[in-house]
């Protein structure tokens, strides 16, 4: 692997050919190196990267990972994810070739994050990130195993589900005076969509019995913007209750100069108002999100079917519902023993 020397500049240079993903062979250029092994890492490391060799550095996948991940992903997802990546993995293994990583690297890597007291769930998304990384190495680079997935994980994935009952909801409510505060939650309580979903809804979206789902409201270093509902299955029509409906009809005639959105908020306002009358009304203090496991929990005790509730959700099919509502079924268990005896 020959570096040139530029005379005149007293700098080195790194020219070489390559071939594309395509099978096209090129000629690249580069100059301005002070010594001559930096120009042959940079050749070698450009090559890495053009060839997808599983000798890359961790850095080097690094980069095309996250040009891969700019076309797949919300700017909201990538910047958290790259945001862990960059502080917690990427010192630790950049310098890394990734057919180098072993079981016993990614163990060592464990050990330190695990030293550092951070939450089971916490070391749980990290490992995941690590993983993910490598598993893209596995599927478009040539690595033969995910070390990270040899090793095992580390933490637990412990999501929190709180969940309100409807006279705890009727105690929060009773505790709300203006308009807007009072129908924010009635939606988020009754329906099941999401804060951002909410949030994005416009008077067009208000169908008499139903709302439409075609959108959701997220914030990007302070700044808010609309884009698409999270999955193709979020995109959806959710019937509303005729209370509910009055109520949305009412309100409107009460706020029918405030624009096209039903509700001029943030979501971080919403979740301090909601903890604020939560103490008030004396109440366990819940996230936003938790709205709506605690309607998806109303509906489960009610005996609405999973496959129902997860077309409401707008989840991918009712095996999402059932896993991340299973501990809510396990109540289910002594009824079906009763319907059988019925029976």
């Amino acid at each position: 692997m020959p570096a040139y020397k530029n005379h005149d500049r007293g700098t080195y240079y790194a020219s070489f050919y390559y071939i594309d993903w395509m099978g096209q062979k090129h000629k690249k250029k580069k100059e301005g190196f002070r010594t001559k092994r930096e120009a042959q890492a940079y050749e070698r490391s450009f090559l890495d990267k053009q060839a997808g060799a599983p000798t890359m550095t961790f850095a080097s996948l690094y980069e095309l990972y996250k040009k891969d991940c700019a076309l797949h992903l919300k700017k909201s997802t990538m910047v958290s994810k790259f945001a862990m990546i960059e502080k917690h993995i990427l010192p630790y293994f950049k310098a890394l070739h990734i057919n180098d990583i072993t079981p016993a690297t990614v163990r060592a890597w464990q050990n330190e994050v695990l030293g550092k007291g951070y939450s089971q769930s916490y070391c749980y998304s990290l490992h995941r990130q690590l993983s993910a990384v490598l598993n893209f190495a596995c599927r478009y680079y040539g690595l033969q195993a995910n070390p990270a997935a040899r090793a095992g994980s580390i933490g637990r994935n412990e999501e929190h589900q709180a969940f309100w009952t409807l006279d705890d909801f009727h105690r929060f409510a009773m505790t709300l005076t203006a308009p807007a505060q009072i129908m924010l939650f009635y939606m988020l309580f009754w329906t099941g969509c999401r804060i951002g979903e909410v949030l994005a809804l416009t008077w067009d979206d208000v169908d008499g019995d139903s709302i439409h789902i075609t959108k959701t409201l997220s914030y990007l270093h302070g700044s808010a913007y609309v884009r698409p509902p999270k999955t193709r299955e979020s995109s959806r029509t959710v019937r509303i209750p005729s209370f509910l409906s009055e109520m949305l009809a009412d309100y409107k005639r009460r706020t029918k100069y405030a624009g096209p959105t039903l509700f001029h908020t943030t979501s971080s306002a919403a979740a301090r108002l909601l903890a604020r009358h939560a103490k008030q009304a004396g109440l366990e203090r819940i996230r936003l999100h938790d709205l709506r496991h605690s309607h998806a929990s109303m509906l489960i005790q009610a005996g609405v079917p999973a496959i129902a509730i997860a077309e409401r959700l707008g989840h991918k099919n009712a095996q999402t519902t059932l896993r991340v509502y299973a501990h809510l079924y396990e109540s289910t268990k002594d009824e079906v023993v009763s319907v059988l005896e019925t029976i």
